[in-house]
């Protein structure tokens, strides 16, 4: 029933499973910045944020995959100019909302904020992977 599903759901804690380790930049760092992050990171997104560490904007490498190897395309461009609005999930929303916001958005990660601090982010393949485990463990009990 859909209800067992959200009680799994709730059970799930966001602070466990999200990625406390998501590389972002800053605002006012260089498009450059933005190249070298896709040239060495696996994450496919860069939280952008402010001086006090809290979430203004995301940058998609599908978005700016174009631009990355021209030059005066990234000297003449800024961060500001390409990010994006961004959706956050703070720390304490439980399960069920974030992964609605997931779906409704068609996003594969959220990000993840305290107060509007960047946390990290948590993807919605973690979220449905912690799920099945609990799904599990609950048919073997």
């Amino acid at each position: 029933t859909s209800d067992k599903d959200k009680n799994i759901l709730n059970k799930i804690d966001l602070q466990h499973i999200s990625q406390s380790k998501a590389e972002f930049l800053n605002v006012n760092d260089s498009m450059f910045a933005v190249k070298e992050h896709f040239l060495t990171s696996v994450q496919t997104f860069i939280p952008i944020v402010n001086e006090e560490n809290q979430v203004v904007g995301i940058v998609y490498l599908d978005n700016v995959r174009s631009m990355l190897l021209n030059d005066f395309k990234l000297r003449s461009t800024t961060i500001r100019q390409i990010m994006n609005q961004v959706t956050t999930v703070d720390l304490n929303d439980n399960m069920v909302h974030v992964i609605k916001l997931l779906d409704t958005l068609d996003l594969n990660e959220i990000i993840v904020t305290q107060n509007k601090v960047l946390i990290g982010y948590v993807t919605k393949l973690k979220i449905l992977e912690v799920y099945r485990e609990n799904l599990k463990s609950l048919r073997i009990e």
